[in-house]
């Protein structure tokens, strides 16, 4: 497994690009990717759905830990323009991957609620 999407959906809009060089459940375009998209990525790898939640919390947790020390080392050698578009881009995606796992519990809840009915 890779993590080229994960690379793509930060790397590639801070730059203005709205397609990824590598599709997530089969789509390409970023801001349409949904549950759905990457739970066709988890069966395209063979592996579990909450394994690729897993993955995304933890990059969620990564991000929080450690945006500051990579802003300050990215600050010398860049201009802050730069790292203002980065830090923002992560911050958006970041909240996408926080929107994604909450209704992806709130699925649970009512997928439980009717497997009840």
């Amino acid at each position: 497994m890779t993590v080229a999407p994960f690379y793509d959906l930060v790397s590639g809009t801070v730059y203005g690009y709205g397609q990824m060089a590598q599709s997530i459940g089969g789509e390409f375009e970023y801001a349409l990717v949904s549950r759905l998209e990457w739970m066709q990525f988890a069966n395209d790898c063979e592996i579990k759905f909450e394994v690729i939640q897993k993955i995304a919390k933890g990059l969620v947790g990564l991000l929080d830990k450690n945006i500051e020390k990579v802003i300050k080392k990215v600050e010398k050698q860049t201009d802050s323009d730069l790292i203002n578009k980065i830090v923002a881009e992560i911050e958006r995606h970041k909240n996408y991957l926080l929107e994604s796992l909450i209704n992806d519990v709130k699925y649970k809840i009512c997928d439980s609620i009717y497997k009840q009915d």
